[in-house]
């Protein structure tokens, strides 16, 4: 009888066992595949970003190839002594001088935000690789290094609280540390999008 209390006992323990562990791999996939996702959009909208750098350069390039036009077309009304129309297309001629100022503006923007929104890009996969493998200490400082490059604080402590959670012996992590950073990591990216 006691034999048969002692194998039911070990049997409900591995049971609880086998079912924690099942719950683990799930919460496991499920962060690797919200991770997935985030990535992708943010290569979506890095995309974009691209994208709108390149139309405003042809804008550039067009407003520029206007503004040589106008010039030339001033020259000619200069040399004729037609007066109005020489001021009318000096006016135009400010005028496409000053959307090709405004249009070179928001290039400089957009670059400087791509520039600025690399490093956390960077860091949110390092942190999607460390889940998709077995965890290391090598990964962890991967993350570290990615971290320390933002030079953001509140990103920092957070990563810090988070590290603080992983447990190497049994592959274990504190989920919801994990996603403040991540959560922080991205909305970082989007103040950054115009």
């Amino acid at each position: 009888m006691d034999n048969e209390q002692s194998l039911s006992s070990s049997a409900n323990k591995i049971n609880i066992l086998f079912v924690v562990m099942i719950v683990f791999a799930v919460g496991g996939i499920a962060v690797a595949g919200y991770f997935y996702v985030q990535n992708s959009k943010l290569g979506v909208e890095a995309s974009q970003l691209k994208n709108e750098v390149l139309q405003l350069k042809e804008e550039i390039s067009q407003l520029e190839d206007e503004k040589t036009e106008a010039e030339t077309a001033l020259a000619i009304l200069k040399a004729t002594d037609l007066a109005k129309e020489a001021e009318l297309l000096r006016l135009k001629l400010a005028n496409i001088e000053k959307e090709l100022n405004s249009s070179n503006q928001m290039v400089s923007e957009l670059s400087t935000n791509m520039s600025k929104i690399r490093p956390y890009t960077d860091a949110t996969t390092t942190i999607e690789r460390f889940f998709n493998a077995p965890f290391t200490q090598k990964g962890l400082a991967d993350i570290d290094t990615k971290i320390s490059v933002l030079q953001d604080m509140e990103v920092s402590n957070r990563w810090m609280n988070a590290r603080g959670t992983v447990d190497f012996a049994n592959n274990g992590w504190g989920p919801h540390d994990f996603f403040q950073v991540v959560f922080l990591l991205n909305s970082r990216i989007k103040s950054l999008l115009p």
